[in-house]
């Protein structure tokens, strides 16, 4: 039996691991290039020097953080999440709806409404 690595893994990564040991490779395929798409969006604000806050739909796992790690950790626990964008002076700027089972390139949105 092949366990998970005891290493940081990203959920996206997490669960392409699952899916390939149950032989399903297009799975496996779907939600790497979802995290590839989600990590880069993430680190895109992180690198503007913003904070990014996450809020699955119930409550708000992650407030103002600038670690990649605790943000994308806290993605992709259900089926959609929100990307609360904040400057330096804690004024939120946006939110990005991110939206899980679609394509990776339609895996976001700027309108959660």
């Amino acid at each position: 039996m092949t366990n998970i690595p005891n290493v940081h893994i990203s959920p996206f990564t997490r669960a392409a691991f699952e899916a390939t040991k149950r032989g399903n490779h297009l799975d496996a395929r779907h939600h790497r290039e979802t995290g590839t798409v989600v990590g880069g969006i993430i680190k895109a604000f992180l690198n503007l020097g913003l904070k990014v806050s996450v809020n699955d739909g119930e409550e708000t796992t992650v407030k103002m953080s600038q670690s990649y790690r605790e943000i994308i950790e806290a993605t992709f626990s259900t089926d959609q999440d929100y990307l609360i964008i904040h400057n330096d002076k804690l004024e939120r700027l946006g939110t990005v709806w991110l939206i899980y089972g679609n394509e990776p390139y339609e895996v976001f949105s700027s309108d959660p409404h």
